[in-house]
């Protein structure tokens, strides 16, 4: 390969590690203004972010798209993050669920350990320690954001047109 071949491969790969999402992560909570503000901060660090309002939506937003990481509100009224988690542990156990509270207490946290919970952070969060979360849980998962970067700078380095949320 030529000196310019290889430059442009790498400038491509540079390319599609900035504009391809560090992974898809679907925000349930029923306040508007917390699942809106995470959403505008997950959106601003390179995730591809999705909301949900309740325990329903996220299960069907799930059923039409997959997801890499799930940031879950505990306490929602109808059906709770908890609920959530041991929905998703039966229908798509490799997806990690981070769950979010503003009422923690170690009773829940080692009820949501438990049933399967990557991380349990208290709000208010601190993006930091999502990221941290994140990271861990699709590195746990095998999922881990540079594996995916890698993957996708290499498909996109071969000319191939590479739809982000495939991966």
């Amino acid at each position: 390969m030529s000196r310019v071949a290889n430059s442009r491969a790498a400038e491509s790969r540079r390319d599609a590690s900035r504009s391809a999402p560090r992974a898809r992560v679907l925000v349930v909570d029923d306040e508007d203004y917390v699942r809106d503000s995470l959403l505008a901060v997950l959106g601003a660090r390179g995730y591809a972010a999705v909301g949900a309002s309740s325990v329903a939506e996220a299960m069907a937003l799930l059923s039409k798209m997959p997801v890499d990481v799930v940031l879950s509100d505990l306490r929602m009224p109808e059906s709770d993050g908890l609920d959530l988690l041991r929905r998703l542990q039966a229908s798509s156990p490799d997806t990690p669920v981070v769950i979010l509270t503003g009422h923690g207490t170690v009773v829940s946290a080692v009820a949501c350990l438990k049933a399967g919970a990557s991380d349990y952070i208290l709000k208010p969060a601190d993006p930091e320690a999502i990221e941290v979360a994140f990271a861990l849980a699709l590195d746990k998962a095998g999922r881990s954001i540079p594996a995916r970067m890698a993957m996708i700078a290499m498909t996109t380095s071969n000319s191939m047109r590479v739809n982000p949320l495939l991966f």
